[in-house]
């Protein structure tokens, strides 16, 4: 897929809202963090497994949007 480089500029956002909740709630929001971090990288390993090959791809597009036209196309072509 498309990667559009907003790790660095999303990274300040996300610190500045680490330290203000932080500032806030106390410790408390480190261990929120983490729960998060943990929430959002498994969701990176999930679709890090289907993004394995362009079949694998395709056929996952095929599975969730069975109308679409693109997706019926490219698994084909896969």
């Amino acid at each position: 897929m498309v990667e559009h480089g907003m790790d660095l500029p999303l990274a300040a956002i996300v610190a500045a809202g680490v330290l203000g909740a932080h500032r806030l709630i106390g410790r408390q929001a480190l261990a929120w963090v983490a729960v998060v971090a943990v929430a959002y990288g498994g969701g990176t390993a999930r679709r890090n497994h289907d993004d394995r090959s362009h079949l694998a791809r395709w056929s996952k597009t095929v599975e969730q949007l069975a109308d679409n036209a693109r997706a019926r196309q490219g698994l084909p072509e896969a």
